[in-house]
C-alpha cells in the first residue's frame, strides 16, 4: 500500500510539473496572441476611420447629379442626400476648414435648399384646392358637435409637405413659413368667393339655415344698412376670437375687430344679411380647419406667425 501510494504521488508530482511547462510555454503565445488581436482591432478602426474620411471627399461628386435635379417627387430620398451633405459639411468645418471641398459643398446646401423651397412651393400649389360649395354649405349648417372634416390633402402630400418643412425649420430656413400662408389664405379666399357667387347667383342662398352664431348675432343686433356694420364686426370678431376650436396667434391685447379683415364680408358688398352671417361662420370653421391641417405640416414654432397672416386675408 505505501508502495502505490507513493507511485501516485510521483505520477502526480509529473503531471504537475509538466501542465507547469505547457503554461510557461502557451503564456507567452496567449499574450502574443492578445496583442496581435488589438492591434488587428486597431488598424481596423483606423481603415474605417480612413474610409469615413475619403467617403466626405467623394460626397458633392456623389449627391452633385440628385441634387441639382431636385426632389422630383422623391422628397425622403432627396432629405437623405441633403443629409450627407450637412454631415460632410460638418466634417470639413472642424477638421479642414480650407478645404476646397468646403465651397463645393455649401454652393450644393444652398442648391439643395433652394430646391427645397420650390418644391414645398409646388407641391402645395399644386394639391391646394378651394372647398366645394356643397361642402361649405354643409360647414355653414352643421352644428359645432357635428363638424365637416375637410380633408385638404393627400396624406403622401402632407407628409411630404411635414418633411420639407422640419428640414428647412432645422436649417434656418423660413422661406416656406410665408410660402404656406400666402396659399392657403388665397384657397380660403376663393373658398368664401365661390359660396359668394353661388349666392348672388341665386344657387345656394335657400338652401343654407342661419347657424348658431348668426342667429345670436341676429339677435342681439340685426344688421342694417349704414348703421350697425361697426357693431355686428365686434361681435364677430370677439366669437371668431372666442371659439374655444380656434387658438388665435395674436395675443388677446390685440384682439380687435381690425384683427380679422371683415370687409370681405361687409354688407355693402355682399346681399343680405344671412349671407353675411353666413360667411362669418364659414371664416370661423374654416380657421379651424386651416388650424388643424397646419399642425399637420408646420413646425410648432411657426405656428402663431403663420396663422395670424391667415385670419387677416
Amino acid at each position: 500500500t505505501r508502495q502505490h501510494t507513493d507511485s501516485m504521488v510521483a505520477i502526480l508530482d509529473s503531471f504537475e510539473n509538466r501542465l507547469q511547462k505547457l503554461d510557461d510555454a502557451i503564456r507567452p503565445v496567449h499574450k502574443e496572441t492578445v496583442q496581435l488581436t488589438r492591434l488587428q482591432d486597431n488598424v481596423g478602426k483606423a481603415l474605417r476611420a480612413l474610409d469615413r474620411v475619403i467617403g466626405f471627399y467623394n460626397v458633392a461628386s456623389s449627391v452633385e447629379p440628385q441634387i441639382r435635379e431636385g426632389p422630383s417627387g422623391l422628397v425622403n430620398n432627396y432629405l437623405k442626400q441633403m443629409a450627407r451633405v450637412q454631415e460632410a459639411l460638418e466634417f470639413f468645418h472642424e477638421n479642414n476648414p480650407h478645404s476646397v471641398e468646403l465651397a463645393t459643398l455649401n454652393s450644393l446646401a444652398d442648391l439643395g435648399r433652394d430646391n427645397l423651397n420650390r418644391e414645398f412651393r409646388s407641391i402645395l400649389n399644386r394639391h391646394s384646392k378651394p372647398v366645394p360649395v356643397p361642402t361649405l354649405m354643409d360647414m355653414i349648417s352643421a352644428s359645432e358637435d357635428d363638424a365637416v372634416a375637410l380633408d385638404h390633402l393627400p396624406e403622401k402630400v402632407m407628409d411630404d409637405l411635414a418633411s420639407i418643412a422640419n428640414w428647412l425649420a432645422a436649417h434656418s430656413s423660413s422661406e416656406f413659413m410665408n410660402v404656406y400662408a400666402q396659399i392657403r389664405s388665397n384657397q380660403v379666399k376663393r373658398s368664401i368667393q365661390g359660396l359668394k357667387d353661388a349666392f348672388n347667383s341665386g344657387s345656394g342662398s335657400a338652401a343654407v339655415a342661419k347657424p348658431r352664431q348668426a342667429q345670436l348675432l341676429a339677435k342681439d343686433a340685426p344688421l342694417k344698412r349704414g348703421g350697425t356694420r361697426k357693431v355686428t364686426q365686434k361681435r364677430m370678431s370677439r366669437i371668431v376670437f372666442d371659439s374655444p376650436g380656434v387658438a388665435l396667434s395674436l395675443k388677446r391685447g390685440s384682439a380687435d375687430a381690425a384683427s380679422v379683415n371683415l370687409d370681405l364680408f361687409s354688407d355693402d358688398k355682399l346681399e343680405g344679411t344671412t349671407l353675411f352671417l353666413n360667411q362669418c361662420t364659414l371664416f370661423l370653421r374654416l380657421m379651424q380647419a386651416e388650424k388643424k391641417l397646419m399642425q399637420d405640416i408646420v413646425p410648432p414654432g411657426y405656428h402663431d406667425r403663420i396663422f395670424e397672416v391667415l385670419i387677416q386675408i
